[in-house]
């Protein structure tokens, strides 16, 4: 990480030398002063770094939503500076989109400044949907003359939703009233390769059949798989407003390989619900490919497919 040769050593060592030699020799207490806070703080600065333990505590200021491919400020700072005194790093900070899959790491360094925030600027441009997650890694540290090194955590992380553009469709298969369903194929077989922007478009595609439904005066359940945990996700949406406030958590679903397709799920799901049954007038079945287990919607349901 850092460049260990001897060379800030050694102009410490000569700064030291100069300050002191020249305050001794001449009383000069200017010279004196500087040495001695010189000292200071290279000792404060092994101290701080020889005992940092635990995480630094940091703050992520950015904006919770944004539009896509539009420049996004991140900001990040350490939140109690006083704690980082004369001690030189950098701070990891990695940006994954939970949509796409998408992520990078960053590395910004900073300096040794007391009593001042390590502030780290980031701009993000990001041309998919999805929710962009920040998150600081750790903080590495080394001491003014680079003998001492310690690597913290921080754990801080801050989401931006990045919203798709709901655009009404025009479709006979999309019902104005009745019980409706949209349900997402984000469950994909193993053969199945989807591109970042394969998924952001199926789930703009999902989003505007919902906002359809919506804007026809019916309310709407939209259903998918949590790709974490592996479990089924029904949200019952009422209008627009309700859409858009959930957005966060329906564009951080994800797109992975599950033994069991989101098909055979809604299935199970519904035989498994005893007293209440979620059959639905329709389902409008949202796949980014070749549906999987599609006739096990037919029970449920009259099934229309819109492809991505």
């Amino acid at each position: 990480m850092f460049n260990r040769d001897n060379l800030r050593t050694i102009i410490y060592v000569f700064l030291l030398t100069v300050l002191l030699t020249l305050g001794l020799d001449t009383l000069n207490p200017v010279a004196i002063v500087l040495g001695v806070l010189l000292i200071i703080a290279g000792v404060i600065s092994r101290i701080t770094v020889s005992k940092l333990s635990g995480n630094v505590e940091c703050r992520i200021k950015c904006p919770d939503q944004a539009e896509k491919d539009t420049r996004i400020r991140v900001e990040v700072e350490t939140a109690k500076p006083w704690k980082l005194s004369f001690v030189r790093g950098k701070m990891s900070i990695s940006v994954e989109n939970l949509l796409t899959g998408e992520n990078s790491l960053s590395e910004f360094p900073f300096k040794a400044v007391p009593a001042r925030s390590r502030k780290c600027p980031l701009d993000i441009t990001e041309s998919r949907c999805g929710v962009i997650r920040v998150r600081v890694r750790n903080i590495e540290m080394e001491d003014l003359l680079a003998r001492h090194t310690k690597t913290a955590s921080a754990g801080a992380s801050k989401d931006i939703c990045i919203v798709p553009k709901i655009s009404r469709i025009s479709s006979e298969a999309i019902p104005e009233e009745g019980n409706i369903c949209v349900l997402l194929d984000n469950g994909l077989s193993e053969s199945l390769f989807l591109t970042p922007e394969q998924k952001s478009r199926t789930m703009e595609l999902f989003c505007s059949v919902a906002g359809t439904v919506l804007s026809s005066g019916s309310s709407v359940t939209m259903i998918w798989i949590d790709t974490e945990n592996k479990g089924l996700i029904v949200e019952k949406i009422a209008d627009s407003d309700e859409l858009n406030a959930k957005m966060p958590h329906i564009l951080s679903c994800g797109f992975r390989s599950t033994e069991k397709s989101v098909a055979a799920r809604l299935s199970d799901f519904e035989e498994n619900e005893g007293e209440e049954n979620i059959g639905f007038d329709s389902i409008l079945f949202v796949t980014p490919g070749e549906a999987r287990d599609t006739r096990l919607l037919g029970k449920l349901g009259q099934v229309s497919i819109f492809r991505a």
